[in-house]
């Protein structure tokens, strides 16, 4: 976990919501140009599982938190929990796998918009707890990792993604998984609300937030 997160940054998997159908598919984010139409379709899995995530602003616009939240079912990797916090000044890892969770971060997370948003972060901090998951597609989620806890809910659609090219600091994968935007969530640290707000952008057609529940999630290699 001694990488620092690239510059260069994969579309935000937030900004997936815009673009997600009700059954329908987000070919173009996270697309590189010129890549094989058949590559996704010759990729194995290498995770199984949900990643939902939450972002605060504040009343400038500016993210102030963002928690990655991973439920993995199976990877190459191994299965368990994890909890991934990064604010203006920290970066945590919470996990019982300490294994899992350095790949999660090192592989993924780090390479997802949500932490571009951010400042540049220090060099992560692991803690290894236990990290109780419960997701529900129709009520929100709940996820509690030492003093940390995540909170969405206010569940407003459940829209399919795909993602056939994903790239992650120059390696592509292919993704797809069920997206709920929540209409609202927090992250709090030893019973303190974190600065900002969950973001909602008032699109009822097809709605779209700053915290969202992911099911069914597979990346592909």
């Amino acid at each position: 976990m001694s990488e620092k997160p690239s510059p260069s940054f994969a579309p935000g998997r937030r900004a997936l919501l815009r673009g997600g159908a009700a059954l329908g598919t987000v070919a173009t984010l996270g697309t590189v140009a010129g890549a094989p139409a058949h590559a996704a379709t010759t990729r194995q899995p290498v995770l199984v599982g949900a990643n939902p995530g939450i972002q605060h602003y504040d009343a400038e616009g500016a993210c102030t938190a963002y928690a990655s939240v991973w439920k993995v079912d199976w990877s190459t990797h191994g299965s368990g929990a994890a909890l991934i916090l990064a604010t203006t000044d920290s970066l945590t890892i919470v996990s019982e796998q300490r294994e899992l969770a350095q790949w999660l971060w090192s592989d993924y997370t780090r390479y997802f918009g949500e932490i571009g948003e951010l400042p540049p972060l220090p060099e992560p901090k692991f803690r290894r707890q236990h990290v109780g998951i419960d997701i529900d597609l129709a009520t929100g989620l709940v996820a509690r990792a030492g003093d940390i806890t995540v909170r969405m809910n206010g569940v407003l659609d459940r829209r399919w993604v795909d993602v056939p090219e994903f790239e992650l600091g120059g390696r592509i994968e292919s993704l797809n998984f069920v997206v709920a935007p929540c209409g609202d969530g927090s992250i709090s640290v030893a019973g303190h609300r974190l600065p900002g707000a969950v973001v909602n952008y008032n699109t009822p057609a097809k709605p779209w937030t700053s915290a969202y529940l992911s099911k069914a999630e597979v990346w592909r290699a």
